[in-house]
């Protein structure tokens, strides 16, 4: 029974298109299709500075933290915001970079081509692909444990944290992959805002303010399948990630110091 703590936060929320029908037709599959995905989504999280918060069936909740010394509170009224810093922007860009490279990954692996190929699956969804809807924003959130003695999960409460799932919800009404809130826009790096096209003008959930949403057009078709990759022994797939791990820090330290 410990109080939360309130930090600033990117949250990307991650759902896997027509999971229902896929459940249906994949029946014990499809937690090996579920893990697949997820693989893939985790990977490139973590390699771009982000962490996997929760698995939620057919979705994920992913969160790239803000240091404490790049965020302003309010003494008065405890609020808490990003600075507009170089770091800040930095991360910003991380987080829609590995949304970007997790939907290049999806469509060009080897694992994936079982089920976009699969008879059941094309009998049900014609010309079946595995596809992503993606929601990304900026905003405080409560970092703490939530359950019981039986259980208990690292968790984020706030409307920000819900923002992103609502983001990803409305990917569907506006025939786009992934959708981004202005907050997180206006904090991008400005080469990164140049490739941003603005979706729409709205207001979203129960908050009256309209904001701006933004897209980013992928040509995905162009994406040619991955090489065959080697069949790895256990020890050199650990010395693999220890590999990728200090490439990450390496890359992250160049990019927060550029």
């Amino acid at each position: 029974m410990l109080a939360g703590i309130k930090l600033v936060s990117i949250f990307g929320f991650c759902d896997i298109r027509n999971f229902t029908d896929a459940t249906e037709v994949l029946q014990e599959g499809v937690m090996l299709f579920v893990n697949e995905i997820g693989e893939i989504v985790h990977k490139m999280v973590d390699e771009y500075s982000g962490a996997a918060n929760k698995n939620i069936g057919d979705a994920f909740l992913l969160v790239w933290k803000l240091a404490d010394q790049d965020t302003d509170v309010n003494k008065v009224t405890g609020e808490v915001k990003p600075k507009q810093n170089a770091r800040v922007a930095q991360l910003c860009d991380m987080s829609l970079l590995a949304f970007v490279l997790m939907i290049s990954a999806i469509k060009k692996s080897r694992k994936m081509i079982k089920y976009n190929t699969h008879k059941g699956l094309n009998e049900r969804m014609p010309n079946y692909q595995v596809k992503l809807g993606l929601g990304l924003h900026l905003g405080y959130a409560i970092e703490g444990a939530i359950g019981s003695y039986y259980k208990i999960d690292a968790s984020y409460l706030s409307p920000h944290a819900k923002m992103a799932e609502r983001l990803e919800g409305a990917t569907k009404a506006f025939a786009v992959p992934m959708l981004i809130h202005q907050t997180l826009y206006g904090h991008f790096t400005r080469k990164t805002r140049t490739i941003l096209r603005c979706v729409d003008y709205i207001t979203m959930g129960a908050n009256p303010v309209p904001c701006k949403l933004y897209t980013i057009d992928l040509d995905i078709e162009k994406i040619k399948l991955e090489d065959v990759q080697p069949v790895l022994s256990s020890k050199e797939k650990k010395i693999a990630r220890v590999h990728a791990r200090i490439k990450r820090n390496n890359l992250r330290m160049a990019a927060f110091n550029s």
